[in-house]
């Protein structure tokens, strides 16, 4: 099968790296993967293996660009379109719509779109993302697969040793280094584990966070006058975007997702892979994936003290974090793995094709 994957994101987030690991996925099982991206995208300059060919694409919805990039993917006999984020969605509907291709999309985010009615099929990443779609968006319970995105653990190897990274940025054996991952904006809440430092400290901890992704202008420096009137210079660290997140991952002692509201993010699934546990909200699909108790502590949304509460036990209980740190890892290997997810999207685009047909 030749199967576009469509994404209109610019820079790195959760749905840009699924988007690229599953068109590399594709390509080893035998397909032709055709990757439409903007120009200047950060996916369009990643290394792609044979069988994965890169296409720019405007995404402008004008009749003249549609034209032409149909005809683009009728010249490369594209069989189906999958489509990854809300502008990539948009466009995929009107080529799916004019020019009969089938489509699948996957809901990354929860927003009221009727466009999704169009997909043949949708991918939810979770329970809670498909109990919206039908809810919100009402899309048929039969043209909805519940699969989860999946984590390749080839692209997930350290380049540095722990103890190199931990010596680079200060901290020493007795050092609690919280991790969280992800672009630096009000939907990830930075801002609540920020303010729940000062509480970790208090509780006798030697607390480093580090804030690793891409900061939202106007957010980022709240974020940093937070961290100025709080006087936590020494305890936090707004890292900006990186590409070493593996060996800060390995380097920490826990991961942590602060977010308002989440899909199935990829960051986390990351850090489990790599053994660390996870003290996060309970939002979207997370509880789906972090078992209370097992991988990590689950917290109410938003409640400082709740989240304050969760880093102490996990910073003064190392047999805690290695016990859940442990299971984490067993859990992404034994579910969340390409073995696992990608032959269940090969058949969600069999019947994606076998509705069209």
């Amino acid at each position: 099968m030749t199967i576009l994957q469509l994404i209109s994101g610019s820079y790195v987030n959760g749905a840009i790296r699924h988007c690229y690991d599953l068109s590399c996925e594709l390509a080893q099982r035998g397909h032709r993967v055709v990757l439409g991206h903007k120009p200047g995208a950060w996916i369009g300059a990643q290394p792609l293996p044979a069988g994965v060919e890169s296409l720019e694409l405007s995404l402008r919805r004008r009749p003249a660009e549609l034209r032409r990039v149909a005809a683009a993917l009728r010249e490369r006999k594209v069989d189906l379109i999958h489509s990854h984020n809300s502008s990539a969605h948009f466009f995929g509907a009107l080529l799916a719509l004019f020019w009969k291709f089938p489509r699948v999309g996957t809901s990354h985010a929860t927003f009221f779109q009727p466009h999704w009615r169009l997909c043949d099929r949708i991918i939810a990443p979770s329970q809670s993302t498909a109990r919206y779609q039908r809810r919100v968006n009402l899309m048929p319970r039969a043209r909805i697969d519940v699969i989860p995105n999946f984590i390749s653990m080839a692209r997930l190897q350290a380049g540095r040793s722990r103890d190199d990274v931990r010596r680079e940025l200060g901290a020493g054996s007795d050092t609690f280094v919280i991790i969280t991952v992800g672009e630096v904006f009000h939907r990830k809440n930075q801002e609540l584990l920020v303010r729940a430092v000062p509480d970790l400290v208090a509780g006798g901890l030697r607390p480093l966070v580090l804030l690793a992704g891409k900061p939202e202008d106007a957010y980022g420096r709240k974020l940093e006058e937070i961290v100025r009137a709080l006087r936590l210079d020494n305890h936090v660290r707004l890292l900006g975007q990186r590409s070493d997140i593996p060996d800060l991952l390995a380097a920490s002692d826990c991961f942590c997702l602060p977010s308002r509201s989440e899909v199935m993010p990829i960051a986390l699934l990351e850090s489990m892979a790599l053994g660390l546990p996870a003290v996060a909200t309970d939002v979207g699909g997370v509880a789906e994936l972090v078992r209370d108790g097992v991988d990590g502590i689950i917290t109410r949304s938003g409640g400082r003290a709740g989240l304050a509460a969760a880093l102490l036990r996990m910073g003064r209980e190392q047999k805690l974090r290695e016990r859940m740190g442990a299971a984490a890892r067993e859990n992404i290997l034994s579910s969340y793995s390409p073995e696992v997810c990608v032959p269940r999207i090969e058949e969600c685009y069999r019947l994606a094709f076998v509705r069209r047909k």
